[in-house]
């Protein structure tokens, strides 16, 4: 039984972790994030920390993040939302 619940509650905070930023072609990057919240709707807090983790990777090259592309996946019960973000630094 513990070795159930531990499983399960790694599962989930895996669940709302961030890929990071990955390069996606040259100076193009990458960020998905997965939602915890497993209620219905689109994942607003999540894009806010996708946008905000762009924002510093730019910054410390004293850049501005471009969004090129933006993608939602809405939440549904037991189906987290998540948001991918396509952006550059210029």
């Amino acid at each position: 039984m513990k070795t159930t619940l531990a499983i399960l509650v790694v599962a989930i905070l895996s669940g709302c972790a961030s890929s990071g930023v990955v390069r996606n072609g040259s100076d193009q990057y990458v960020i998905q994030k997965t939602s915890l919240r497993l209620g219905i709707g689109p994942p607003t807090a999540v894009a806010m920390d996708v946008r905000r983790e762009a924002d510093e990777f730019c910054s410390l090259s004293k850049k501005m993040f471009v969004v090129q592309r933006e993608q939602w996946v809405d939440s549904y019960p037991a189906s987290p939302g998540s948001v991918t973000l396509y952006f550059y630094c210029k």
